[in-house]
């Protein structure tokens, strides 16, 4: 079973490379960032957690989601107790809104759908926009959204969803990583 599992989230099993994690916290750190509630609800092995300056772990809990159950243990062993690791999906993750400080993560992206029954704007978008809408309802009125996605995010015909996301949140930068930033430990 645990193999099956495995299998089936190589099509997410996107994990980012070290160096880009870095540049996501210098970034957080330059812009304010000092510590808080922090969600990572797609965290894999937890690349974001582990590269966290220590200065912002220190004033931070952590909490991340993960659904494969391998990559959820791993996770675990290495930072419980710091960070809570719930081995489930994020739509099944009993979170509140308006909670989190921030949210860092490299969201799972494709064009299928997440079983969502919340109701809300996101509930049929495809999984990457849908990380970002629930995204949103669980970080707190003036907190941060660090995320990684889909070009298909920016780059789709439709705005609807980009319409949405822009009556919650302020985008404050962008950046378009190289075709390929992620090859070396993805899939």
């Amino acid at each position: 079973s645990e193999f099956e599992s495995a299998k089936e989230s190589t099509l997410n099993a996107h994990y980012t490379p070290l160096g880009i994690v870095q540049a996501i916290w210098t970034a957080l750190a330059n812009a304010g960032f000092t510590g808080g509630r922090i969600l990572d609800p797609a965290s894999g092995p937890g690349y974001f957690i582990g590269a966290m300056p220590e200065e912002i772990a220190r004033r931070s809990s952590v909490l991340c989601v993960e659904l494969e159950p391998t990559t959820a243990r791993i996770a675990k062993a290495l930072y419980e107790p710091h960070a809570k690791v719930l081995n489930m999906g994020f739509e099944a993750a009993q979170i509140p809104d308006n909670y989190f400080d921030l949210v860092v993560s490299n969201f799972p992206f494709g064009r299928y759908q997440v079983a969502c029954h919340r109701r809300k704007p996101y509930s049929n978008w495809s999984i990457h926009n849908w990380f970002v809408g629930r995204t949103l309802d669980v970080v707190r009125p003036g907190g941060v959204v660090a995320f990684i996605t889909s070009s298909w995010f920016m780059d789709s015909d439709s705005d609807k969803v980009r319409a949405v996301v822009a009556r919650k949140a302020k985008l404050v930068a962008a950046y378009r990583l190289p075709q390929g930033a992620l090859q070396g430990t993805a899939n």
